[in-house]
């Protein structure tokens, strides 16, 4: 909070009165000293010596470690910020660019010490500041040479040197557009590396102290003042002060006409409009010249969307071998598609042969011709074994097609490192032969230009092909051309999985996603951890998969037979011996990553978070190519959008004018994705997006086709409804939660409730512009019990049947907005449960015995104990994973989850069809039910076959007299579907069953797959399921249970959230990982976790190094959240400060929690006496079981 030298009225007071007589006012600065990184101690000492020096000189001060307080309207009352020994990254993005606006409307900076470790991923900072801290020796004396005697902070310094003692900082990146005041002369101390030959001919090499003028602004820098006794030196604060003088400049007004950076658009002016979804691994999408919109589904189904209709439809549906990632890929138009009505598919052909195919279709009248396929490029791939297929398509604007293609190539035995496996008959392991292999289009980005009669060019400028073109034909070229040094077709090589390619047309730049390696950590014996990449090409080049990750960081040659490691790998001169390479041994220099993020916090780009990673690379969205009305704002012009398929966000990168990054910051971050695919520009400025969806490898309801505009005038409301149980007997209750429903302009909202089953629509009006509060002012008469809140609306279903909720709700501009739930009465869900006897449901102690049973009961059909459900109509599987808990990864693979929504699919279509003219369920209507049906075709092989053609063409006779009406619109595919949800009303299809429904299980961790890797504790997954007999009403529904066992000893950086000031620390820069710089009241928790039996927690913990003083405290041990139940706490040891970190274990006993439930488990970290410093560094907690 800010600490104000003189009070806000008078300061009013007299801008009022003097607006133009900036003689009378005294300038004010405001100084910040927020850390996110490691925190001097000096900070107090320093705020209070530089506080009382600037009021001795006439200037008033302001103090501030709130970020908050870096915006347009505070900002405008300062004529300079200090960045007070800031570390890390302190402002968010809209704090970034409102400093930017600041400084270039005419305002100053101030940077002390390690103001130049802040904001490393924010490059205009960089250069404001003049460079970034890279290290530094011990404290010790120096000597300073001063080079400029003029200036304010350096004219009352005598002779030509300086003599101090302090911490010296090394620096890279340095701005070479400063002027330097001050020099560190290395050779009167150690530890210097900024000057190559010392001082000799070069006195400014290592600089200390500069100023300039910057991007509108004045900026000075001195890297003194690390110590608390710097701040009483008469010489380094009359320094300080002339650098405070020279940042407050003339005093003029701040002028923000000068801007340059525009003012960050509203975020909730982003809207978000779903218009398809229930869709099938969606993959790409192109927008046709008439408003529909084409995208594509793996298993080979090409769609249309229809804006006039609101319908999607099936195109065609190509035949293709989906297996592992393979599939219908990529789609593109061509760039002359109105006149020749070309689409290019990327899709993996049926047959033995083992090939994908870049293929030329004519696609007219919403129909493709299969006929018309012309094969323009074969990839010859592997199809052993899995994974990495790639497939974007792009064009440039001089025609060019860009095709992505992965590196075909199994990473799951080289324990998340360089697949470089050379052992005879391990070529599906070996990255070397694809990604790195000259002769190889596998893990590449192709570059060609499509002709008209089939053939294509290879463009100069490729990657093998120097200035001149080639022209080549397919399959006359399968083989490398005499003296051609690689495949002419390869413009970038040394990719894993790049997926979605972008192309910056005015940059002439290319950009794509590279999904990275899954190791979780570096391993000084193998090589780095995973990153995920986005990478930037301005020229053809290597971007060195396998042998190198994010930028440039090498992996160690590896001997898969013998486990030995050799040399890590050169960036600058790559080599390839793999006896599965066909290509040059001696590699292009690798190229570093344009962006690198691994699973945990990425010290470089901060935003990107943690957690699972898929980058994807999306447009570059240039203004002026949209209209202004619908246009996104003139903020994001030029910016690169990028995504991740895993986290869920999107943001807008800066580039500058040479193709360099320069920051990044979110870009509709309050929308929700559920990873999203591809994404693409309409002609209005609208983008277009493709959501894969939760589950993968299958039909999902959150697999969506959605857009996203910008909205200019009223925001409509965005509608909430959520209803935790859908399904249930009747009568069946229902509880809707409408509270989390918004209307960013703060309007009155009306609300009405339509349950679908006839009862009158309830009808809320609150009595406040809020889209949280309110009351109802009808309580309809089924109406179980009054609730006034709108978070506990319940309904009481008296009958059987599928019901739809709709929520309707409407602003006072009277824009309307609905959301629906569907709700089943009739049949309740069954209930499946792990019984482990009383033991621990969430963690382990390898070699501990699990003693367990399956329960199975289910309202109508019975239970499995007394007989009425058999033991093999139930599903089970245990899985074990290595490498972590990923709730994705455990729902992956799940064979009768998946059939229930392919099921589920084709009700749906049954649903939206007229079949319920003729068709009911249980009962006969014009014709018989679906369960007679199922049951009279139950063992007919060819049922879904036959039936989907009667579907199609009609029939009549099976039934007696009626006749099946024809449905030629409906295609193959959608009529398989519905008839399989029709056969499933019968006797569901035989669940598989792994794993015994009672037994012992020995929970001890297999061995790795390398026998020289370090063994690793990871992760039972134990999955059950069951598919009831459904009732009289309502067909079958599915349920079940999976259960998550983890070791009882985790590393902390496993832990499953934790407070985004919370970064992870190498002490020793090696193996050993620990969770660092945690502030007073930050928070480390393990998500759904059952704590029976467990009696207390210990926690390992980190004490003082050379670099981080910790000031102690407690950790309190909490349910549910950061300010829930207390279960325990343990006091920490005063820290002592040491070279080097030493550990201890502390132990926290736990209240007793016996309900049997899984809670979230929140460590939080408290200080209250020393809140200026971390509390301690945490390395790993063990939970501790009673036996």
């Amino acid at each position: 909070m800010q600490q104000l030298v003189r009070p806000f009225f008078v300061f009013l007071a007299l801008s009022i009165f003097l607006p133009n007589c900036s003689d009378h006012i005294p300038p004010r600065i405001l100084i910040f000293s927020k850390t996110e990184g490691y925190r001097h101690e000096c900070i107090p000492v320093a705020t209070a010596a530089l506080r009382k020096l600037c009021l001795e000189n006439g200037i008033a001060v302001d103090t501030t470690e709130d970020a908050e307080d870096f915006n347009a309207k505070n900002l405008r009352r300062y004529n300079a910020v200090i960045f007070l020994c800031t570390t890390g990254d302190v402002l968010n993005p809209a704090q970034e660019t409102d400093f930017e606006r600041y400084i270039q409307a005419g305002g100053g900076y101030v940077g002390i010490h390690s103001s130049t470790d802040t904001e490393y991923g924010w490059t205009w900072y960089g250069g404001l500041a003049g460079g970034y801290f890279n290290g530094h020796p011990a404290i010790q004396d120096a000597s300073l040479n001063i080079e400029n005697h003029e200036h304010a902070a350096t004219r009352h310094l005598k002779g030509d040197t300086w003599q101090r003692k302090d911490e010296w900082y090394n620096f890279k990146n340095l701005n070479p557009n400063v002027t330097v005041l001050l020099s560190l002369d290395e050779s009167t101390y150690e530890g210097g590396t900024n000057c190559k030959d010392g001082v000799s001919g070069n006195r400014s090499c290592h600089p200390a102290a500069w100023y300039h003028e910057y991007d509108g602004g004045r900026a000075f820098y001195t890297a003194g003042g690390h110590t608390k006794e710097s701040y009483a030196e008469p010489d380094f604060l009359k320094h300080i002060l002339g650098g405070i003088r020279y940042a407050i400049g003339k005093r003029k007004r701040l002028d923000y006409t000068a801007c340059r950076t525009p003012e960050i658009p509203d975020p909730t002016r982003f809207q978000k409009t779903v218009l398809a979804s229930e869709l099938t691994e969606p993959m790409e999408l192109e927008l046709l010249p008439d408003g529909k919109v084409m995208f594509i589904e793996r298993r080979g189904n090409i769609k249309l969307y229809d804006p006039a209709t609101g319908l999607t439809n099936i195109a065609c549906k190509l035949p293709v071998y989906s297996e592992q990632e393979d599939g219908l890929m990529g789609l593109a138009l061509d760039p002359s598609y109105e006149k020749n009505h070309w689409i290019y598919l990327y899709y993996s052909p049926v047959g033995n042969e083992a090939v994908n195919n870049l293929s030329r279709f004519v696609f007219q009248g919403d129909s493709l011709d299969r006929s018309s396929e012309k094969v323009i490029l074969q990839v010859a791939v592997q199809r052993e074994e899995c994974c990495h297929a790639g497939g974007c398509l792009e064009f440039d604007p001089e025609g060019n097609l860009f095709l992505s293609t992965g590196d075909n190539t199994n990473p799951f035995a080289s324990e998340g490192y360089s697949p470089s496996d050379e052992r005879p008959g391990r070529s599906p392991w070996d990255a070397q032969g694809s990604s790195a292999n000259t002769n190889d289009l596998r893990g590449k980005i192709l570059r060609i230009k499509p002709l008209p009669d089939g053939s294509y060019i290879c463009p100069a400028g490729n990657l093998f092909n120097g200035a001149k073109e080639m022209n080549m034909r397919w399959p006359d070229h399968k083989k490398l051309p005499e003296l051609q040094k690689g495949r002419p077709e390869i413009y970038v090589m040394g990719c894993r999985n790049p997926f979605r390619i972008s192309i910056d047309e005015r940059r002439k730049l290319l950009f794509w996603g590279e999904v990275g390696p899954d190791a979780g950590e570096p391993d000084t014996a193998r090589g780095p951890q995973g990153h995920d990449e986005v990478n930037r090409a301005r020229a053809a080049g290597f971007f060195g998969w396998p042998y190198f990750v994010g930028n440039n960081k090498p992996y160690r040659d590896h001997d898969f037979a013998s486990g030995k490691n050799g040399p890590l790998h050169n960036p600058e001169r790559p080599i390839n011996e793999s006896p599965n390479n066909t290509g040059l041994r001696e590699l292009p220099p690798a190229q570093s990553a344009f962006i690198w993020y691994p699973y945990g916090n990425s010290p470089e780009f901060p935003l990107v978070g943690t957690g699972g990673r898929n980058a994807m690379a999306g447009p570059v969205y240039y203004c002026d190519k949209y209209p202004a009305e619908t246009r996104m704002p003139d903020y994001y012009n030029g910016k690169l959008i990028i995504y991740e398929w895993m986290r869920g966000w999107m943001m807008a990168v800066t580039v500058d004018s040479m193709g360099n990054f320069s920051k990044m910051e979110p870009f509709a971050e309050q929308l929700k994705f559920s990873r999203p695919m591809d994404m693409v520009v309409d002609k209005n400025g609208s983008i277009w997006v493709l959501e894969y969806g939760t589950q993968w490898f299958a039909t999902n309801p959150d697999a969506r086709l959605s857009r996203i505009d910008y909205v200019r005038g009223n925001r409509p409301p965005i509608p909430s409804l959520q209803i935790k149980k859908t399904a249930g007997a009747a009568p069946f209750t229902v509880c809707a939660d409408i509270s989390k429903t918004q209307d960013y302009d703060g309007e009155y909202l009306e609300y009405s409730l339509d349950f679908g089953d006839g009862t009158p629509v309830l009808d809320i009006h609150p009595k406040k512009p809020t889209a949280r509060g309110g009351l109802a002012s009808v309580e309809p008469k089924n109406m179980l019990h009054k609730h006034s809140e709108l978070d506990s609306i319940v309904h009481l279903y008296q009958k059987p049947g599928n019901y739809e909720i709709t929520l309707k709700v409407k602003d006072a501009a009277a824009a309307v907005r609905t959301a629906k739930v569907k709700i089943q009465v009739g049949n309740e869900p069954p209930l499946v449960y792990w019984n482990f006897n009383g033991k621990n449901r969430s963690f382990y102690q390898p070699g501990d015995v699990l003693h367990y049973q399956l329960e199975v009961t289910d309202a109508e059909d019975g239970s499995l104990t007394k007989g009425n459900i058999s033991a093999t109509a139930v599903a089970t599987t245990v899985d074990y994973l290595e490498t972590g808990f990923d709730i994705t990864s455990i729902a992956q693979g799940h064979q009768a989850a998946k059939q229930a929504v392919e099921y589920a699919r084709g009700k749906l279509l049954i649903s939206r069809s007229d079949c319920g003219t003729c068709h009911a369920e249980e009962r006969l209507v014009n014709g018989p039910s679906y369960t007679a049906i199922a049951e009279r075709y139950r063992k007919d092989d060819f049922a879904v076959r036959n039936l989907s053609k009667k579907v199609i063409k009609g029939g009549a006779g099976n039934w007696g007299e009626t006749v099946m009406s024809a449905h030629p619109q409906v295609s193959e595919e959608d009529a398989g579907e519905m008839v399989r949800w029709i056969l499933s009303l019968g006797s569901p299809p035989k669940p598989q069953q792994s794993f015994p429904l009672a037994g012992d299980y020995a929970l001890t961790p297999p061995p790795p797959a390398d026998k020289n890797a370090k063994p690793k504790q990871g992760t039972f997954i134990f999955k059950a399921s069951y598919r009831d007999r459904g009732s009289a009403n309502q067909g079958p529904l599915e349920h079940g249970e999976t259960i998550a066992m983890r070791p009882a000893f985790q590393q902390a950086e496993q832990a499953d959230s934790m407070s985004k000031n919370i970064r992870t620390y190498r002490p020793f820069n090696g193996d050993t990982v620990v969770l660092n710089e945690i502030k007073p009241n930050s928070f480390f928790m393990f998500k759904h976790v059952d704590l029976t039996g467990i009696h207390g927690v210990a926690v390992g913990i980190g004490m003082s190094d050379g670099r981080y003083q910790y000031g102690g405290g407690r950790i309190e041990a909490r349910l549910g959240s950061a300010k829930g139940k207390l279960l325990g706490q343990v006091v920490l040891p005063v820290p002592e400060q040491a070279p080097r970190m030493t550990f201890a274990e502390v132990n926290i006993p736990l209240e007793t929690v016996a309900d049997g439930s899984f809670h979230d488990l929140y460590f939080v970290l408290k200080n209250e006496k020393n809140p200026s410093k971390p509390v301690i560094a945490v390395d790993w907690v063990r939970f501790d079981m009673r036996n």
